[in-house]
């Protein structure tokens, strides 16, 4: 078909970066964790090329902030272009 849509899971991993401001100043932290959710997006096929635009809503876990705390929720882009022969 010329376009479709398609809402697919999304587990990984992501590292991320927070700062915080504390009385000594700001701290950095870094860590890797693990993010799950849906991207939503579509297809579409001009010529021999399909396009994938989508928007990923995930979960984020922060293990910096102890057991049971924190995390966040998030949404990013996307896009993917392929070649179809």
């Amino acid at each position: 078909p010329d376009y479709e849509l398609a809402v697919t899971p999304n587990f990984g991993l992501i590292p991320v970066t927070a700062t915080r401001t504390e009385v000594q100043g700001e701290v950095e932290r870094s860590y890797t964790t693990v993010h799950a959710g849906v991207a939503i997006g579509a297809s579409f096929a001009i010529w021999r090329v399909r396009i994938n635009p989508e928007i990923n809503l995930v979960a984020v876990l922060r293990p910096d902030q102890g057991e049971g705390k924190g995390g966040f929720f998030a949404a990013y882009p996307g896009v993917g272009a392929f070649i179809v022969y």
